[in-house]
């Protein structure tokens, strides 16, 4: 599950809700170096990322794109209708 937010003057606003089974493969992580004191982080690949968009739960209207309402609504945004 992703859950994207905004603070906007302290306060926290979710703006998406997003749930897809991701496998290992559909992750790239970036490994910290011993003496570093950051925090590994991973990252979806291309594919992972739009099967989570395609699974979006909740997505705040305000928030939605054109681009994100390509992704989250294809059947709706066909010029062949």
């Amino acid at each position: 599950m992703i859950v994207i937010y905004q603070i906007v003057e302290g306060q926290t606003y979710i703006v998406q809700v997003e749930v897809a089974r991701l496998e290992t493969e559909d992750w790239t992580v970036h490994e910290r170096s011993k003496d570093s004191n950051r925090t590994r982080t991973a990252v979806t690949i291309a594919d992972a990322t739009n099967k989570l968009r395609r699974n979006s739960v909740y997505v705040e209207p305000s928030y939605l794109t054109p681009a994100l309402k390509k992704i989250i609504f294809p059947s709706e945004t066909r010029s062949d209708k």
